[in-house]
């Protein structure tokens, strides 16, 4: 398999495109300005760790996993990934690793037994992962000391895809219109609903973004969303930073992604992202540096 990594050193003006060789299948990434972190799931059944110092233009592979990667969350001087021991199977648990030296050294924690972890996130000394059920009532499971010790929360939604944290914010997705709100770091869970199917959802602490088949906004803390647009349609991956949203058209069977940035009153300006060597895969997510010079030039 061929793995690329879309870079911009020059305030997205121009992209270039970065090969990962001699790897299967990019997983998860992660990016908090200065760090990135990939993960990729070989044909031996192990996830490899690649690092990059330099925002995305070289790599370095750092380790493997022995567990299949899903997300990846750099917060705090921390690396956290989350995942399965088995990916296949029906007896297969959730693993959850953890890493303070930059990748070099990894640790998995003493977690609550789960089926496979789908989202990890990780704020102050608050780490929250939750399971992917599609049957019955999922877990989510919660340490407020960086992961030594965790409580269990069994809550109401299935087919969870998704987490995000700010502050003591946090915000689970799953796979149609559906969130659950904690206010209080992981500890109570409200469930509610919004105006579009949601595939990728972004919190700055100040603003939750999603997008779905349209872009939606909302500045009190994940309630009362705003839908901003209602095209382009088929969105994934998305980013907020000050005055600028940017987000990600997925285009199936086709080797462009545009990238769009849009400002918080819902005007939309594009560029063109072309693939190099691969059409547009599902997982195809974006991660960005906050708000640059080029993306406010491009809002006006």
């Amino acid at each position: 398999g061929r793995i690329f990594v879309l870079a911009s050193n020059d305030n997205g003006s121009t992209f270039k495109s970065v090969e990962i060789p001699n790897e299967d299948s990019p997983h998860a990434i992660d990016y908090d300005g200065t760090i990135a972190v990939l993960a990729c799931y070989s044909q031996s059944g192990n996830s490899n760790i690649f690092l990059s110092n330099d925002h995305g233009n070289t790599w370095v592979k750092k380790t493997s996993i022995p567990n299949l990667i899903t997300k990846i969350k750099i917060a705090n001087g921390k690396i956290v990934v989350c995942g399965v021991d088995t990916p296949s199977g029906f007896h297969h648990h959730g693993v959850l690793w953890m890493s303070s030296d930059n990748g070099t050294t990894w640790t998995q924690a003493n977690i609550p037994s789960t089926m496979a972890l789908i989202g990890v996130s990780h704020f102050n000394n608050n780490i929250i992962a939750c399971e992917q059920s599609s049957i019955h009532d999922s877990k989510i499971i919660v340490s407020h000391d960086n992961g030594t010790t965790w409580t269990t929360k069994n809550v109401s939604m299935v087919d969870i895809n998704q987490i995000v944290s700010y502050g003591s914010t946090s915000i689970i997705i799953n796979k149609s219109n559906n969130y659950l709100l904690s206010n209080d770091n992981g500890d109570t869970w409200t469930f509610k609903s919004v105006d579009n199917k949601i595939r990728d959802m972004t919190y700055n602490g100040i603003d939750a973004l999603t997008v779905g088949n349209n872009v939606a906004i909302s500045r009190l803390t994940g309630t009362d969303f705003i839908a901003l647009s209602t095209e382009p349609s088929h969105l994934h991956g998305c980013e907020v930073a000050g005055e600028v949203i940017t987000f990600a058209q997925f285009k199936s069977n086709t080797l462009e992604s545009p990238l769009h940035y849009c400002n918080k009153n819902g005007e939309i300006k594009s560029i063109a992202l072309v693939k190099p060597g691969t059409r547009a895969g599902s997982r195809f997510r974006i991660k960005v540096n906050p708000a640059s010079e080029y993306a406010k030039m491009l809002l006006g």
